[in-house]
């Protein structure tokens, strides 16, 4: 399937006709304008998590605590697509790993991860090279590992998500991550 991960309405709506079936979107849905095209066009979106925005989103992130926050933007905004329209079956989640959270907020959504599947939905996880790998890293080994380095890091987390049940994995190596799943 060829997805288009963009949280812009107007790349989105330039190359839905191309064959486009998932759309990606970061902000979590935050344009409302996107609703037209997923009633009209028979393509699924990718509702992330993300705290803030992309240029602040690292910047103190705060939670009551980040795995009932995020399980409830879930809810909320999935009753709204429910409500527009939306058919189920074209709504997937993505908790949004490192994208306004911290290690431990991360590690959290790891630990209570088979909780999002009492939302009744596919969940995609992204945690191919993330920065998390290298703080995990530097606090055992007081050495930065750039993420060309994480890819023994990047397939552990990313077998924790499979092992809990996430259906859909972001990865940059396909052909690794296909190993250690078999």
């Amino acid at each position: 399937k060829l997805s288009l991960d963009s949280r812009n309405f107007k790349t989105v709506s330039s190359f839905i006709d191309n064959g486009i079936l998932i759309i990606n979107d970061i902000s979590g849905f935050k344009d409302n304008k996107f609703l037209d095209i997923l009633l009209k066009k028979n393509v699924s979106i990718i509702i992330m998590h993300m705290q803030n925005n992309p240029e602040i989103m690292q910047k103190k992130p705060l939670y009551k605590f980040p795995v009932i926050d995020i399980y409830e933007f879930f809810k909320t905004k999935i009753n709204f697509l429910l409500e527009s329209g939306v058919k189920k079956s074209q709504i997937i989640i993505d908790p949004g790993f490192g994208f306004g959270k911290n290690k431990n907020h991360n590690l959290n959504l790891l630990n209570y991860f088979p909780l999002f599947h009492s939302l009744g939905y596919p969940i995609c996880s992204g945690l191919s090279r993330k920065s998390l790998i290298d703080t995990i890293y530097k606090e055992r080994h007081k050495l930065d590992i750039s993420p060309e380095q994480r890819l023994s890091g990047s397939l552990s987390l990313q077998n924790i998500a499979f092992l809990n049940g996430s259906q859909i994995i972001r990865t940059h190596d396909i052909f690794e991550v296909k190993q250690s799943f078999a």
